[in-house]
């Protein structure tokens, strides 16, 4: 996977700073940290991301209203987005669903590793703004709203067989002299 840039909003700096470590993916990724929403949004329309990952409840400016302003602009209405909260109501996933999250995630019913895979499963997607899912126990943190076209992965050489090796013979140990106390 070439190099891609992707933007975090999350308030809670700790979980901001795990999530860039586990994005940049041994340093595949440029990760770019933001901890509201205002900072957020000026940060994707200055930096153009591949991918947002952004907590819904945040300070100045909440992820649905980030997301709604960057899905009415043209420059920013094809950016994929994560949306991740604590809020679990039919309401709240309806929102995001409306405001054509990319996916969408209750913090509750999913694990890190969870979110980390679903933003690199939709960094390889040609297709933006797939449906969204969203994770809700006891399913699966992450099902994929639709199926992408799957590049085909080139057949694997053959591994010649190795040579056996022969066994070595221990060296002979000469006899230690015996000396008298």
């Amino acid at each position: 996977m070439e190099q891609k840039k992707i933007v975090v909003i999350e308030d809670d700096v700790a979980l901001a700073e795990i999530y860039a470590v586990k994005l940049r993916a041994g340093g595949k990724n440029t990760v770019l940290v933001a901890h509201d929403g205002d900072e957020g949004l000026t940060l994707i329309q200055k930096e153009k991301p591949d991918l947002v990952i952004s907590d819904v409840m945040m300070p100045k400016m909440s992820g649905f209203d980030m997301l709604d302003i960057l899905r009415s602009s043209p420059d920013t209405a094809d950016t994929r987005v994560i949306l991740m909260t604590a809020l679990s109501g039919e309401a709240e996933k309806e929102r995001g669903n409306a405001l054509k999250a990319d996916k969408y995630f209750v913090k509750s019913a999913a694990t890190i590793d969870d979110l980390v895979a679903a933003a690199f499963e939709l960094l390889t997607q040609f297709t933006p703004n797939a449906a969204p899912q969203v994770a809700t126990p006891p399913a699966a943190a992450v099902v994929t709203a639709t199926s992408a076209p799957v590049a085909p992965v080139a057949p694997v050489a053959p591994v010649a067989p190795v040579a056996p090796v022969a066994p070595v013979a221990p060296a002979p140990v000469a006899p230690v002299a015996e000396q008298g106390v």
